[in-house]
């Protein structure tokens, strides 16, 4: 078992934002770096736009921020946030994002927040758990199948010549 005595937990909800508004952005700009098609894209969502989504989350309390910080580096390191979304009288949670600064991979930090964010959802009662990966992230796919996640569909979108 990870010792992660140097580390702290840190969950809420909305008024977590403010705080991984850095990790969100390091996340895009991951996605956008390593995307074939998609960048420009990727690049031009806000974390003001991405923030405005997650508050209507937050105002049903179906938003969980869970922040991991480093005390020795006085750092942030890694995040999570997932939703809850009801549709068709099912519950669906959501883990939206995910992400831990390159210094800290390797430390099972990723995998505290995945545990984190699904027991979350189960206590929430959630039917169906999902995630989504970005074009250009497929070999996260083996990180996520450690926790039972199976690919359920793929989605394309057209891209049209210039």
């Amino acid at each position: 078992m990870k010792d992660f005595t140097d580390f702290e937990i840190i969950s809420g909800g909305a008024e977590r934002l403010d705080s991984v508004k850095l990790l969100w952005e390091e996340l895009r700009d991951y996605h956008a770096e390593h995307s074939t098609h998609f960048g420009d894209q990727m690049r031009a969502v806000s974390f003001e736009f991405r923030r405005s989504r997650f508050e209507l989350y937050a105002a049903n309390d179906c938003l969980l921020i869970e922040l991991i910080w480093h005390g020795p580096s006085a750092t942030n390191v890694a995040f999570s946030a997932s939703t809850i979304e009801i549709e068709e009288g099912l519950r669906w949670g959501c883990l939206e994002s995910l992400y831990v600064i390159p210094g800290f991979r390797q430390q099972e930090l990723g995998s505290l927040l995945t545990r984190r964010s699904i027991d979350w959802m189960k206590s929430q009662k959630c039917d169906r758990i999902v995630l989504s990966v970005a074009e250009g992230n497929e070999p996260v796919f083996n990180f996520y199948r450690r926790f039972g996640f199976q690919i359920r569909h793929s989605a394309m979108q057209l891209i049209e010549e210039k």
